[in-house]
């Protein structure tokens, strides 16, 4: 296996990033798409491409397909005013990745954090990640699978025992 930080290495520098896999060098790489975790799935990204193809990708046809890449739904601009970001983070190490960006794309502005964490996810662990960014949380239940589904009590629980105020759940 290609493990990112031994065959898959990144070097960013403002704002660009190199990125070496076991095929090939590439230098000053941008995403389109807001956060900095971005990088990380850009190098994932051109590394399983490598490796299916078994040679390494064009740079003079990569960067300019870079800049047309957007990733809908992480840190996804849809509109504004007032501004609305959608980020589908669907575990912890997503949370943190989104939480760890908010502020390139929101700056400063209070938010108001909307969740549905299914069931079979770390409740806790993801609203601690996501609760010092916001000045409210609302908690809401996904349409899906009843097996899946987090109760809104769990949520509410949380929310209250961990943020009594200003966290509202409803």
């Amino acid at each position: 296996p290609w493990l990112m930080g031994r065959e898959i290495t990144i070097a960013t520098r403002g704002g660009r990033a190199d990125v070496e896999t076991p095929h090939g060098t590439y230098h000053a790489l941008a995403t389109a798409s807001p956060g900095a975790f971005q990088i990380d799935n850009l190098a994932v990204g051109l590394a399983a491409a490598e490796r299916r193809l078994g040679t390494p990708l064009d740079p003079e046809r990569l960067v300019p397909a870079l800049a047309e890449v957007r990733v809908a739904g992480r840190l996804e601009v849809v509109s504004g005013p007032p501004l609305l970001v959608m980020d589908g983070a669907h575990n912890l190490a997503g949370m943190q990745a989104l939480t760890g960006s908010l502020a390139s794309v929101v700056g400063t502005r209070p938010l108001i954090g909307v969740i549905s964490i299914l069931g079979d996810k770390d409740l806790n662990a993801m609203i601690a990640a996501l609760a010092p960014s916001c000045v409210h949380i609302i908690a809401t239940r996904a349409c899906r699978r009843q097996s899946r589904r987090r109760s809104l009590d769990a949520c509410r629980t949380i929310l209250r025992h961990d943020r009594p105020s200003p966290a509202r759940p409803r």
